[in-house]
């Protein structure tokens, strides 16, 4: 009936606000209870009566953002990691492609913007559990596509590329992960491309992160302590990624400005024969930064 609708949607609106405190460990059905509202296809129904399209979306971004929450708490993370329903769920929901009639392109794209970030919460996560993660991941060849489906729209948002790009590089970190990703070439040939998105001056918050600058942590999680791998990205990124990633330093906030930093650090620090083109325009970029920043210091100080 119309009331068990509103009922459905009151309840939903309510555990939102509660999903910080829930522990899915406290009642064995939940994963199953949230998996039901992640059904972007499914034709919702009681009885007899059928739920209008606008509630049926809205209860699915009601669904997802509550599962954003939960994960925030590690012991719910591992939970969603181990409930083979809810995971699956997650996953069809990063297909930007796969969505009906009954849902609005703003809608469809914060829904797919949120699942994409609670699977970057799921690889994201340490220690031997985030390797099994990583490995059991890109066996999926849902996910494998999906992202690829984002990086390649011309018109996927920021909010979704961010986490995607996120995912990518933890991913392709994983030396076991990898090899179901595809060469580690076009992996990174995929993100340099990112890094010459130009950084607008009203872009610089500190809650926000543009594309390129989502595109130069990636590289610099795939940089972290493999000389192959430095190799590879300063074959790709030539003089004009390095501009880029200067204007990015001088313009990011300090919680972005970190990795790009280390970023640098790293590509420098290379040991090989190759790439002194680059190394040199490396060396003018940190000589550039250096001046800047000690200008900045005597102007305050």
């Amino acid at each position: 009936s119309p009331g068990e609708k509103d009922a459905r949607m009151y309840a939903a609106s309510v555990m939102l606000r509660l999903s910080r405190h829930i522990s899915l460990d406290s009642d064995s059905g939940m994963p199953q209870l949230i998996s039901l509202l992640l059904m972007p296809n499914k034709r919702w129904s009681s009885g007899t009566f059928f739920y209008p399209r606008a509630v049926k979306s809205e209860l699915t971004k009601l669904g997802i953002k509550i599962v954003d929450e939960l994960v925030n708490d590690l012991d719910n993370l591992k939970k969603v990691k181990d409930t083979d329903q809810l995971l699956s769920r997650i996953i069809d929901l990063t297909n930007i492609t796969g969505y009906g009639a009954a849902f609005t392109t703003a809608t469809r794209n914060e829904i797919v913007a949120t699942a994409l970030l609670v699977l970057h919460k799921l690889v994201c996560m340490t220690g031997k559990t985030g390797r099994v993660t990583r490995r059991d991941l890109t066996e999926n060849v849902n996910i494998l596509r999906n992202i690829r489906v984002v990086l390649e729209n011309p018109e996927c948002t920021t909010e979704q590329l961010v986490p995607a790009l996120g995912i990518l590089a933890c991913l392709a970190a994983d030396e076991m992960a990898r090899k179901d990703l595809g060469s580690l070439r076009q992996i990174i040939k995929k993100l340099v491309c990112f890094l010459y998105d130009p950084v607008e001056p009203t872009q610089v918050r500190p809650n926000y992160i543009t594309r390129s600058q989502a595109a130069a942590e990636a590289l610099y999680i795939i940089s972290i302590n493999n000389q192959s791998k430095i190799s590879t990205i300063l074959e790709e990124i030539k003089p004009r990624g390095i501009e880029s990633l200067v204007d990015m330093l001088l313009m990011s906030s300090t919680k972005h400005s970190t990795p790009i930093a280390n970023l640098m650090q790293n590509l420098r620090a290379y040991g090989g024969p190759d790439c002194t083109d680059v190394l040199k325009k490396l060396d003018e970029a940190l000589s550039e930064v250096s001046c800047c920043l000690i200008r900045s210091f005597l102007f305050f100080s």
